[in-house]
């Protein structure tokens, strides 16, 4: 790998096609979408897993800024998602799903401020490691 390449970089990747999957998604009939049985609230408990993974990377991959660009990058793709679910015939936009996403996201960022001990950026190793 090129210099080029970093941890933040690679979470960049992964973040990207982590939103174009969850555009996909939030764009199929949900008939169409395999959920768990025999959980309550399954749909707003899925939101909130699916948006525990996108806040974690969005965090990741915005790790040298603030924790609230990664925050706000994902709050806003589930605020997204439910606008373009408005306009989608066989689908409905609910604030509920938007707080369950949000939920998903504090959720996140509560775990990885536990994981770092607390460091705002580990810049220092962010970058070194993926370097060859």
């Amino acid at each position: 790998m090129g210099a080029w390449v970093t941890k933040e970089r690679v979470w960049r990747w992964v973040l990207g096609v982590g939103t174009v999957f969850a555009l996909v998604l939030a764009s199929l009939p949900a008939r169409d979408i395999p959920l768990p049985t025999g959980l309550l609230m399954r749909d707003k408990l899925l939101h909130a897993a699916v948006f525990v993974g996108i806040g974690g990377v969005a965090r990741l991959a915005f790790w040298r800024w603030s924790w609230v660009v990664g925050a706000a990058y994902a709050v806003g793709l589930g605020a997204l998602i439910e606008v373009l679910q408005y306009f989608v015939p066989y689908r409905s936009a609910e604030w509920l799903d938007l707080l369950a996403d949000c939920v998903g996201v504090g959720l996140a960022l509560l775990v990885l401020r536990l994981w770092s001990g607390g460091r705002q950026s580990p810049a220092s190793n962010t970058s070194a490691s993926l370097k060859s």
